[in-house]
């Protein structure tokens, strides 16, 4: 399949929550992918939507739009739909919570529009952030959100202050396994990663620093890291470069969706 008419307009909008709505229950339905309301924001839906193959194959779900800045993950996870062909997605058990925080997306925020972080304060007790009101709509259906990640759990994100990729990761060993080092070469054929001398690197030095583009079980109360605790053995939060052009950070996005389902299957 081409790539679809709204990736190629040139007047393309990734602010554009009521098409990207439109769009995503047209592919759903000719994809064949449940859709389930889970909770409303301020009117908007948020979504999960699954495609439940084999009760033997790998489980995954991916996340997106937790940070209203970081609109490329949504949309590459419709372009994963649209380009993604029937053998590829039978593959897996595959879910997605294509846009968590739509007020964010909307406003073009980090938070939601209350000021609140979706992405903190799920667990240790030095986290002082309480939980969002998506936070709240994620926890009152985690019993699914379990069920339909018991292999992995990946949120997708993006840094609109950077050039470089750097991942977090999580899993149940001291350094970093085969899991982080296919999201690492996936994110290395598109951008370069992050350098170990960045301030980013080091912003959080009391939970750890990001080494060679990777920060390992750092436990930052994130949803990512709520997930890993609650017993998925390996979940991730990509960062992807948010200072590249729009439609290249999609197409990485949606590039790493396809090589973790092809990994997982």
């Amino acid at each position: 399949m081409n790539k679809p008419d709204w990736f190629k307009s040139a007047g393309f909008n990734p602010t554009d929550i009521d098409l990207y709505y439109s769009l995503l229950l047209n592919i759903c339905k000719h994809k064949n992918f449940k859709v389930k309301q889970i909770g409303t924001i301020s009117n908007y839906p948020i979504y999960l939507i699954n495609k439940l193959t084999n009760p033997n194959n790998k489980s995954i779900l991916f996340s997106a739009g937790f940070h209203g800045e970081e609109p490329a993950p949504p949309w590459g996870i419709l372009l994963f739909l649209y380009l993604a062909n029937d053998k590829l997605i039978n593959q897996c058990n595959i879910s997605f919570l294509p846009i968590v925080n739509p007020t964010g997306i909307v406003f073009g925020t980090r938070n939601n529009g209350w000021n609140e972080n979706p992405n903190s304060g799920y667990c240790h007790n030095d986290i002082k952030d309480n939980k969002s009101k998506e936070g709240m709509v994620l926890l009152d259906n985690l019993p699914l959100l379990l069920l339909l990640s018991k292999d992995s759990f990946i949120s997708l994100h993006e840094d609109n202050t950077n050039d470089k990729f750097y991942l977090y990761t999580y899993e149940k060993r001291n350094s970093p396994g085969k899991f982080t080092n296919m999201l690492f070469n996936i994110e290395s054929k598109i951008f370069k990663p992050l350098s170990d001398d960045d301030p980013i690197a080091n912003e959080y030095p009391e939970i750890g620093t990001i080494k060679n583009g990777i920060g390992f079980n750092h436990h930052d109360g994130s949803f990512e890291d709520f997930m890993f605790h609650k017993g998925i053995p390996l979940t991730a939060c990509t960062e992807t470069p948010g200072l590249f052009n729009v439609k290249l950070r999609i197409r990485a996005n949606a590039l790493i969706v396809s090589n973790c389902v092809s990994y997982f299957k």
